[in-house]
């Protein structure tokens, strides 16, 4: 008898026909067990707990589904785990994969920087260069990865010239509605890119990428640096968008409520960005299928096409061995 999975398996093998690709979600937390009886207040604080990957985005949109108040302290929560989640990958884990020294000294301004204008500026340096401002249009990009050091530079450049456009594309529609539809509603199907690209999928740089190379993982990785502008500025959105739908930093998340008639939880569910990544045919599926299945670096292409979509698990990789030719 075997174990459930607790982490996120991926088993890729080689074939004639490409790359087959095997998806083995773990076993997800019976949270409506959990939370079923409980007083609003104390379900939306567990699932905070519970999730605490964007903790404080799964406790807004569990406040927000169960009827509860939303505040700017806790909206002020979520934008700096985004912005916190956004630069822990552009700084330590993609240069990390990548081979590309890390900015230990950037990461340690991310909690701390939307408070104070110095540090915002600083952090504006690691990120576009010395002149701090995000490129606007393709000529622009490939300037800004060709002359800047950052690490975030460094990375693009890694994978423009190490990286075939086709690998790791995953060109689903990224159009989500915010209100009134759940999964089973064709408005709300899981082949939609549920991810930060989708959010940010109509920025005039976003479309120049995606006009030049496809939704792949340069595509993803510039998604969360324009994020971050946008954080930094001031410009972004409020993440709560409608009942329930609050934007975290993996992409949208859902989550609805239903109450007993004492005014304690009945049942919660949540449709997160994981879901969208993980179904058949979804971005994950797409994005690592799309991998050349005879490179020596098989793997090493695989974990950064993972992380870029990021599916909020541990993740466990097997990579079979070559196909055999007849």
């Amino acid at each position: 008898m075997t174990s459930a999975p607790t982490a996120l398996r991926l088993r890729l093998t080689p074939g004639l026909q490409g790359l087959d690709v095997q998806i083995t979600p773990p076993v997800e937390l019976p949270l409506a067990a959990l939370l079923r009886g409980k007083d609003p207040e104390t379900a939306a604080s567990l699932v905070g707990r519970l999730f605490n990957i964007c903790g404080a985005a799964q406790e807004a949109a569990a406040r927000s589904a169960l009827g509860l108040a939303l505040d700017s302290a806790l909206e002020k929560r979520v934008v700096t785990e985004t912005l916190r989640e956004h630069g822990v990958k552009l700084f330590l884990l993609w240069p990390g994969l990548l081979g590309i020294e890390p900015d230990r000294a950037a990461a340690t301004l991310l909690a701390r920087a939307l408070d104070n204008e110095t540090m915002v500026a600083t952090l504006r340096v690691s990120l576009f260069g010395p002149k701090g401002i995000l490129p606007e249009d393709w000529s622009a990009f490939e300037r800004w990865i060709d002359s800047t050091g950052s690490a975030p530079a460094r990375c693009m450049k890694a994978v423009r010239d190490g990286w075939n456009p086709a690998w790791g594309r995953a060109d689903l529609p990224s159009r989500l509605p915010l209100a009134g539809s759940w999964p089973g509603s064709p408005d709300l199907a899981p082949l939609r890119d549920n991810g930060v690209g989708g959010r940010l999928s109509g920025h005039p740089l976003m479309v120049a990428i995606a006009d030049r190379l496809g939704r792949g993982v340069l595509w993803r990785m510039t998604a969360r640096l324009v994020e971050m502008e946008c954080l930094l500025s001031g410009t972004a959105p409020s993440p709560f968008r409608a009942p329930g739908v609050v934007e975290a930093a993996r992409g949208t998340l859902f989550t609805r409520a239903k109450m007993d008639d004492a005014g304690r939880v009945a049942n919660l569910e949540r449709l997160t960005p994981t879901d969208f990544a993980l179904a058949p045919g979804g971005a994950l599926e797409l994005a690592l299928s799309s991998l050349p299945c005879n490179a020596p670096n098989l793997e090493a292409l695989a974990r950064l096409a993972v992380d870029v979509i990021d599916p909020c698990f541990a993740v466990e990789l097997t990579v079979e061995g070559a196909p055999r030719h007849a």
